[in-house]
């Protein structure tokens, strides 16, 4: 079975495995952490800070305690990564750092607290998950996604991951599994499963018409006249370069200023209207193999490289199987996992600290004010109303 760990508690290696299989529909996804709607409310982090060097006890879950030590480090790492997600030079207001580091707290301490479920539920049992059952997951994850494990380390280590943190994850992920299976029994779907599925839902396999393309981008956005100039002076002599028969996935990797795609060479496969305008009528106006003149968007210069294209159409079973199968065993062992873990939960004597619980009233208090409509004034009301 493949490995689920983008369906878990977990954090989510999947997005940040810029190479895995996850499907990618925009040539300059949004690098910034979630906007905040009332730069000036207080942030839950704010409430009740611990007393300077005390290691205060943020939750106790059936008497085990969770320390600000491990809650602060595990957030601070996961704020990180995200960071680094973030384009050079792009700046981000504090109050939206600060938005993003509470909702990695609120994260983590769930995360934390059915992490002590799973491994007293695994005590309970008897059942011992070895490190040697997680190097194996991580194995296959790499595999997966056409990588080798060093690769695959290298390539989370971008995001400021240890091969320690790494490790860690898949244990977890070993651990959760083994569970799962000893409290929900075989998740996995059968061919016979999902061809009932497929015959079932048959709008699902409706394929619009497709491109893969690879793009280089030197970004432009907030460049003067003469900065702009130079960029393109620049992508000039990439483009010459990528018509001389250069490698343009290496190109892509070198140069691309795209933190979305450059680590897999700039590729990107999409149906028409969700890219750019203009990205997208010269992606579908290449012939296989052709590299595009440099494309303007407001995110800067773009050359692109079409490698493939399909008509619309309908995905026979056969084309599908293999991830129709390995979603819907996902979907399953997600299901079985949040019916578990409400069980546990259920059986569990979980005690947030006055801090911490004084933390997660403010952070929802802050999220329902971000989600409710914003009420016009009366004044504003159209003519007549």
């Amino acid at each position: 079975m493949k490995s689920v760990l983008r369906l878990t508690l977990l954090i989510s290696l999947a997005v940040i495995l810029t190479g895995c299989k996850d499907e990618q529909t925009q040539p300059q996804p949004s690098a910034e952490p979630t906007a905040q709607s009332e730069p000036a409310q207080q942030s839950a982090e704010a409430v009740q800070p611990a007393a300077p060097g005390e290691d205060a006890v943020v939750v106790t879950v059936n008497g085990r305690k969770i320390l600000e030590s491990e809650v602060s480090a595990e957030v601070e790492k996961r704020v990180q990564a995200r960071l680094k997600m973030i384009p050079a030079g792009m700046e981000v207001p504090p109050e939206r750092i600060q938005m993003l580091r509470d909702q990695v707290r609120r994260q983590v301490t769930e995360m934390l607290v059915d992490l002590a479920l799973i491994d007293a539920a695994l005590q309970e049992k008897n059942i011992t998950v070895t490190p040697e059952q997680a190097d194996a997951k991580m194995k296959e994850f790499a595999e997966e996604n056409g990588l080798t494990v060093e690769n695959m380390l290298e390539q989370f280590a971008r995001s400021g991951m240890t091969e320690e943190d790494i490790r860690g994850q898949f244990l977890i992920q070993a651990k959760l599994d083994a569970l799962l299976a000893a409290e929900m029994g075989n998740l996995q779907i059968t061919e016979t499963e999902a061809k009932t599925y497929y015959d079932e839902h048959p709008q699902e396999f409706e394929r619009p018409e497709m491109v893969t393309a690879s793009h280089i981008l030197l970004r432009t956005e907030g460049k003067t006249e003469e900065e702009k100039a130079e960029i393109r002076k620049k992508m000039e002599g990439i483009l010459e370069r990528a018509r001389a028969g250069e490698d343009f996935s290496a190109l892509a990797k070198e140069y691309s200023e795209d933190p979305g795609s450059k680590d897999r060479g700039g590729e990107y496969t999409f149906p028409r209207g969700q890219m750019v305008k203009s990205f997208e009528d010269a992606a579908f106006s290449l012939e296989n193999g052709q590299i595009s003149d440099i494309i303007e968007t407001p995110y800067g210069y773009h050359i692109i490289k079409r490698t493939d294209h399909k008509d619309a159409g309908t995905q026979s079973f056969d084309e599908v199987k293999t991830d129709l199968i390995e979603r819907l065993s996902n979907q399953k062992q997600r299901e079985a996992w949040q019916t578990l873990r409400a069980r546990l939960r259920e059986k569990a004597v979980i005690e947030w600290s006055p801090a911490e619980q004084a933390r997660r009233q403010a952070f929802e208090q802050q999220m329902q004010r971000m989600s409710s409509p914003q009420q016009a004034p009366a004044e504003a009301a159209p003519e007549g109303q």
